[in-house]
């Protein structure tokens, strides 16, 4: 699938643009489960261009189309069934209140997946919301009073009004978006002439990503990349305030609460010359890191051993396509029961759950995110599995 390169920052406009990472014919969607493998094999398949804009500091990549996105019901991407997701979403919840009284006032979740989030700010703090998601299906998560949360397939705009809402939510959204700066000035206008809504995003940070070289979180979906710099940079060019941004899950995610300006501000574009250097190390190495990772899987898989992947995402996802791998791993592990039996785009492996593998008996697991080894190994111990476990 190909499309016409922008050649202009879809956020400031600004037309030069410093090369930072090519992958060719990736999987234009990681979370849409498949329930066969020639369905799997044979996905839609898109190129990435990655591009960082030397004004604002947003890496996009200039080679998406928005139109080979397909988000249904059939996209899965909850991550409650994690204990170690949920601890850390309530403790960001636990943040919020803390700094913002929210205790059963009134949020709005644009992008809410499956309404996990909004489900345990209602069970937490007795919230009412709304979960706006043209993807959402009713997740794992279930309301303690169901008559709080309420959900719309719709897509926001600017058409729905927030100015009655206290906080407005967005995780993991506006790096599915190819023009952030639309989405985040649409919500200022929703929001109205109230100055003391509270603005809450999460996106992966773009920092780790590129100071480890981890290309297994640069996927089709996500045409948007964000350090602390460049996100403030947005949210200060579209009328709010930035009150604070802090890093979490173990150094993956970068996170921003915000009200409303009265006008917006001209912000301090210092950052990005640092975050170009970080940017050109990440171009120079991140073919070493591949290889590297290709040598350890070949080694791995020698002599016929079974070596399997843990998490049915789209980290496993980016990892196999840019290793190109083919039968040298058996099958990719998810707890998330909705998975089991379903395939994984582009590589056509086989999703399996965590019972599956007292009969696969591998000799490698391969974790696909550092933060949840630690009740990945219990899992595998509970098993009686003794697998050797490596991560990312």
């Amino acid at each position: 699938m190909k499309s016409t390169p922008m050649t202009t920052c879809p956020a400031c406009g600004a037309t030069e643009l410093l090369d930072v990472y090519d992958a060719a014919g990736v999987p234009v969607h990681s979370c849409l489960l498949l329930d066969d493998r020639a369905s799997a094999v044979g996905f839609p398949r898109g190129d990435i261009e990655l591009r960082l804009c030397r004004t604002c500091g947003l890496i996009h990549n200039q080679a998406f189309d928005e139109t080979a996105m397909a988000y249904s019901s059939d996209y899965e991407d909850s991550q409650a069934h994690s204990p170690r997701f949920r601890e850390f979403a309530q403790d960001v919840i636990e943040r919020l209140d803390a700094n913002f009284g929210m205790a059963g006032k009134r949020a709005v979740e644009i992008g809410c997946g499956k309404g996990d989030f909004l489900v345990l700010l209602a069970n937490q703090l007795g919230m009412t919301g709304l979960g706006i998601d043209p993807a959402y299906r009713p997740g794992p998560l279930v309301a303690d009073d169901p008559t709080k949360v309420r959900f719309t397939t719709e897509r926001f705009s600017a058409g729905f009004d927030l100015g009655d809402t206290d906080l407005v939510v967005c995780r993991h959204t506006l790096e599915h978006v190819m023009n952030p700066r639309e989405l985040v000035s649409a919500i200022r206008s929703a929001i109205g002439d109230r100055t003391d809504t509270v603005v809450f995003f999460e996106v992966p940070d773009s920092n780790r990503i590129l100071a480890e070289r981890a290309f297994w979180d640069i996927y089709y979906e996500h045409c948007s990349y964000f350090v602390e710099g460049s996100i403030t940079h947005l949210f200060q060019a579209c009328g709010f305030d930035v009150l604070e941004t802090w890093i979490g899950m173990d150094g993956q995610y970068l996170m921003l609460t915000a009200v409303p300006a009265n006008s917006p501000r001209s912000p301090d574009p210092s950052y990005v010359a640092d975050l170009e250097t970080n940017a050109i190390e990440f171009r120079r190495d991140v073919a070493r890191t591949v290889s590297k990772l290709r040598s350890d899987l070949d080694e791995a898989s020698a002599d016929d051993a079974t070596v399997v992947l843990w998490g049915a995402s789209s980290k496993a996802v980016a990892y196999l396509h840019a290793l190109d791998v083919h039968d040298e791993v058996a099958a990719v592990v998810d707890i998330n029961p909705v998975k089991r039996g379903m395939y994984l785009a582009g590589s056509g492996l086989p999703i399996v759950a965590p019972d599956d593998l007292t009969e696969t008996e591998p000799s490698t697991v391969i974790v696909m995110n550092p933060a949840y080894c630690g009740e990945i190994k219990d899992d595998l111990e509970a098993r009686n599995i003794r697998a050797r476990v490596v991560s990312l």
